[in-house]
C-alpha cells in the first residue's frame, strides 16, 4: 500500500508550513538581541552599528508583486510609536491567537476544517473589534486582508475548489501578512 499523499494533503501541509514561517517571522524579531550601538541620534534613532534585524520578509520567498514598504521620517516614526503603543499590545495577542487558529487548521482532517474555518473568523473578529490609531491603519488592514484570503482558502478546501484557487489565496495571504509585519514594526 503507497503512503504518497494527495494533492490536497500536500495543500495543507504547505498551509501549516507556511503558518510555521509566519509565526517566526512574528516571533523572532522579539527574540533576537536589542540593538547596540554607540548611543542615539535625534528622535531616538540608534546611531553606530547596530545588531542585524530580521528584515520584514527576511525567511519568506519573494513575492514578484510585493511592492517595497515605504519607510516612516525619523520624527513621524516617534510619534507613531507613541500613538501605538497600546494598540500594539491589544493587537500581538489577537495575531498570536491568528497564528494558533491558522497551525490548528493546518493540521486539521478535512472533515474538521468548517469548524477551524469558524476558529479563524471568530479571531478575525477579535481583531477587527479593536480601535485603530490612524497611525497604524495600513498596517491593520494589510493583517485583516491576510486574515481574509487565509480563511477564503480554507473555505476553498472545505468547499474542494481547485488547488489553483487556493494556492493564489495562500500567496495573497502571505504577502499581505509579510507587509503586515514590516509595517507594524517599523511602529514598534
Amino acid at each position: 500500500m503507497s503512503k504518497r499523499l494527495t494533492r490536497r494533503q500536500e495543500l495543507i501541509f504547505l498551509l501549516f508550513v507556511i503558518g510555521l514561517l509566519i509565526l517566526a517571522i512574528v516571533l523572532l524579531p522579539r527574540l533576537l538581541p536589542a540593538p547596540t550601538g554607540s548611543g542615539t541620534g535625534a528622535a531616538g534613532a540608534p546611531t553606530g552599528t547596530t545588531t542585524p534585524q530580521l528584515a520584514a520578509g527576511a525567511t519568506v520567498p519573494a513575492q514578484p508583486t510585493a511592492a517595497p514598504l515605504p519607510t516612516l521620517d525619523p520624527a513621524t516614526a516617534s510619534r507613531c510609536r507613541d500613538q501605538v503603543k497600546g494598540f500594539i499590545s491589544q493587537l500581538d495577542p489577537v495575531v498570536s491567537a491568528w497564528v494558533d487558529a491558522r497551525k490548528a487548521a493546518g493540521r486539521a482532517p478535512q472533515e474538521q476544517l468548517a469548524g477551524q474555518v469558524d476558529k479563524l473568523l471568530a479571531v478575525r473578529q477579535q481583531a477587527h473589534a479593536l480601535a485603530v490609531p490612524s497611525c497604524a491603519e495600513a498596517a491593520y488592514l494589510s493583517l485583516l486582508d491576510s486574515m481574509d484570503h487565509t480563511i477564503e482558502a480554507y473555505r476553498g478546501f472545505v468547499n474542494e475548489l481547485p488547488d489553483e484557487a487556493i494556492q493564489g489565496e495562500l500567496q495573497k495571504a502571505n504577502q499581505s501578512f509579510t507587509r503586515y509585519v514590516g509595517e507594524i514594526d517599523q511602529l514598534r
